[in-house]
């Protein structure tokens, strides 16, 4: 939505949006820890992307295994 994706393959990129994320599943988190980083072109979109940021997060107060490196072998 932001352009830091294509939705076809001719799609324009921009390269100064996007989402880093600062933490891995199982991370312990302390109060006031960033857990993302929302790059935008305006003030806007970082607050409207961020919302969907938090929203795609959960937390827990007990600890979660970490995702597996390898899901599949063949």
């Amino acid at each position: 939505d932001r352009g830091g994706g294509r939705h076809r393959k001719d799609g324009v990129l921009d390269y100064a949006v996007g989402v880093e994320i600062l933490v891995a599943v199982g991370d312990r988190l302390e109060p006031g820890k960033a857990v993302g980083r929302v790059h935008a072109r305006t003030a806007e979109q970082a607050g409207s992307t961020a919302e969907r940021v938090r929203a795609a997060i959960a937390l827990s107060a007990e600890p979660v295994a970490g995702n597996p490196l390898i899901h599949e072998t063949r």
